[in-house]
């Protein structure tokens, strides 16, 4: 489904939760994720916003492996079921007005690989500081992907969040790299 089918159907979603499979996740959105945290579990969701479809997006996401659980410990019960999307019954209809506050009080997700380092103010690079305590300048656009794998926290970071996080260091190294530059 594209964004925009998701959007169109959460729209018109008035007492069910969709759960969208993505990769290896089941991925619920917008209204289906506000029902989700509320009724079922609180997990915590992202709002991004979506070139394609021109708003912020609501949404949240677990592992396949954890379908079971979730629906059993919930009581939730199964509607609909296709290869990549599930449908449950909602416990309680949730009315729109409450969805758009939640959404508006929803933080916007940046990605800690946006975080930009410090750059030295005697150069016009970056500098890493080597095992050795040596100092070695290199190209700051490879600097900013180096000071973002470095002040990654795996450990503090959920599944989507390291995929999303491999997904904007590989666009930064296309973008980097484009005239086909060796990368070292």
């Amino acid at each position: 489904m594209t964004k925009q089918e998701i959007l169109d159907l959460e729209r018109a979603n008035s007492d069910k939760i969709h759960l969208l499979q993505e990769g290896s996740f089941w991925i619920a959105y917008e209204r289906s994720a506000f029902r989700f945290v509320r009724t079922v579990k609180p997990y915590k969701v992202k709002k991004k916003m979506i070139k394609t479809v021109g708003c912020e997006v609501v949404s949240l996401g677990f592992p396949l492996k954890a379908l079971d659980g979730i629906v059993s410990e919930g009581g939730l019960e199964i509607v609909e079921r296709t290869d990549k999307r599930i449908t449950l019954r909602a416990p309680d209809p949730l009315t729109d007005e409450d969805f758009d506050l939640w959404k508006a009080e929803s933080e916007v997700f940046i990605p800690k690989s946006k975080l930009q380092p410090e750059l030295n103010p005697n150069e016009n690079a970056y500098e890493m500081k080597t095992p050795s305590n040596a100092v070695t300048s290199v190209s700051g656009a490879l600097m900013v992907i180096v000071h973002h794998i470095r002040n990654f926290s795996v450990e503090n970071s959920t599944p989507m969040d390291c995929m999303f996080f491999v997904a904007e260091l590989k666009r930064q190294i296309r973008e980097t790299y484009t005239h086909n530059e060796a990368l070292l």
